[in-house]
C-alpha cells in the first residue's frame, strides 16, 4: 500500500511504503524521520527496506547502492546473466526495462517497481567503477552559464565511465548519477540523472538526444520546462557539468593515493570508491583574480586585470567526405593585464586522508 508524500508528510520506511520524491521542494536537506521508538530510519527512496537502524555509511552512493542489495538481494548477479544475451547495444550498461523485470518479481506496487528499476539502471553500471566527482564551486558557477547552441548531442558519448556520480554546488541535493539509456521499447538514446538528497531520496529526469543534432534542440523538446521549473533547472545544471567531463581536458584529480580497483566481483567497500576533484587550480585562480580585482578597485593607473570567460569548443578534424572525428575542449578563462597581478598563480594544497 503506498503512502502519498506532500511536503511536509515525512515519508515511512517500512516494508509497506516508498520514499520516491514526488515534491521537488523535498530535495532540500531534511533530518532523517524517528518512529516514537526513538530509532533513526532513512528516507530511503521507495527502499522499502526492514525498520531497523542502520550504519551510516561514508558517502551517499554507496548507502543507496547498499539499500538496493538488501531489497533485491540477487539483483546484481541477474543483470549479469542478463548482459551475456544482451539484446541492447554494448555502450549501455543495463536498460531500465530489463532491470523492470527484476523489480517486478518481487514488488507488488507497479509505482515502486518503475522507481526502484530506475535506480537501480543507475547503480548496477555505477557499482563497476565507483567514480565520484566533486567541483569547485568556481568551475561549477562558470559552467552554469554556458550556452548551449551549436554543441553536438554526440559529446554525450564521450563520459569518461558508463556511470559516475557527480557533487557541485547551486543544484539543492547531494549529487546525481548520470548515464546513458537505450529505451528497448523504443529504441531511443536518453541522458539519465538521477538526483540524490542526503536523506537517499532521490529523483530521476532525463534528455532524449538520439532524435536531435544539438543538445540546445535536444532540451528545447523537453516538456520538464513547463512542467517542473525547478527540475528542469537542475538538469540544465546537471547537464553543463557533465559536459565538461566529456571534454578533452578536463581539470580532474583523484583526492585519495590509496585505492582499491573493484574486481568482476565488487565487494562494495568505501575503498572501492574513487573521488575525483574537478577544477580545484582554476578555483583558486578565479579566487585570486577576485582578490587583485578588490585591491585595484577605484584604481585610475589603466584597467584593471579581468578575465575573458572560459567556454566550450568543439571542432570536426578529418576530409569532409571521409571519417570525421570530433574535438570537445574547454577553453580556459584569459587573464587580461595579467601584469598587473602580482606573484604566480597560487598552490593548491591536497591534503591526505587514508581510507580505512
Amino acid at each position: 500500500m503506498g503512502t502519498s508524500v506532500t511536503k511536509s508528510a515525512p515519508i515511512p520506511c517500512g516494508s509497506k511504503s516508498y520514499g520516491w520524491v514526488t515534491d521537488p521542494s523535498r530535495l532540500s536537506h531534511e533530518k532523517p524521520y524517528r518512529r516514537n521508538s526513538g530509532k533513526a530510519f532513512l528516507f530511503c527512496y521507495n527502499m522499502g527496506v526492514e525498520e531497523k537502524p542502520m550504519k551510516k555509511e561514508k558517502c551517499l552512493p554507496l548507502r543507496m547502492l547498499k539499500l538496493t542489495s538488501s531489497k533485491y538481494p540477487s539483483a546484481w548477479s541477474e543483470i549479469e546473466s542478463a548482459r551475456e544475451n544482451r539484446n541492447w547495444p554494448d555502450w549501455c550498461y543495463v536498460p531500465i526495462n530489463r532491470c523492470l523485470t527484476i523489480t517486478m518479481a518481487s514488488q507488488a506496487n507497479v509505482f515502486q517497481q518503475v522507481q526502484d528499476a530506475v535506480l537501480m539502471s543507475a547503480l548496477a553500471p555505477w557499482r563497476i567503477s565507483k567514480e565520484i566527482y566533486v567541483f569547485d564551486n568556481e568551475l561549477a558557477n562558470d559552467l552554469y552559464s554556458q550556452p548551449l547552441d551549436k554543441l553536438p548531442t554526440v559529446v554525450f558519448e564521450r563520459l569518461p565511465f558508463p556511470a559516475i556520480y557527480i557533487q557541485a554546488p547551486g543544484l539543492g541535493v547531494n549529487g546525481f548519477f548520470v548515464s546513458r539509456e537505450y529505451d528497448v521499447k523504443n529504441k531511443a538514446v536518453e541522458l539519465r540523472f538521477t538526483f540524490c538528497n542526503n536523506t537517499a531520496e532521490a529523483w530521476p529526469a532525463f534528455i532524449a538526444y538520439d532524435s536531435a543534432s544539438t543538445i540546445k534542440e535536444a532540451v528545447d523538446k523537453m516538456s520538464l520546462g513547463r512542467e517542473n521549473p525547478r527540475l528542469f533547472d537542475m538538469v540544465k545544471k546537471a547537464m553543463q557539468l557533465t559536459l565538461y567531463l566529456c571534454t578533452g581536458n578536463p581539470e580532474v584529480r583523484p583526492r585519495q593515493n590509496r585505492f582499491k580497483r573493484p574486481t568482476s566481483h565488487p565487494k562494495d567497500s568505501y575503498r572501492e570508491i574513487r573521488t575525483w576533484d574537478v577544477g580545484l587550480r582554476y578555483g583558486a585562480a578565479i579566487k585570486q583574480y577576485k582578490q587583485t580585482n578588490k585591491t585595484h578597485a577605484g584604481s585610475h593607473t589603466g584597467k584593471r586585470p579581468h578575465y575573458r570567460r572560459g567556454h566550450f569548443q568543439h571542432y570536426w578534424r578529418g576530409p569532409r567526405n571521409g571519417k570525421r572525428t570530433l574535438e570537445f575542449i574547454w577553453i580556459d578563462p584569459i587573464l587580461v593585464n595579467a601584469d598587473k597581478v602580482d606573484g604566480e598563480l597560487p598552490a593548491v594544497i591536497h591534503e591526505v586522508k587514508d581510507n580505512d
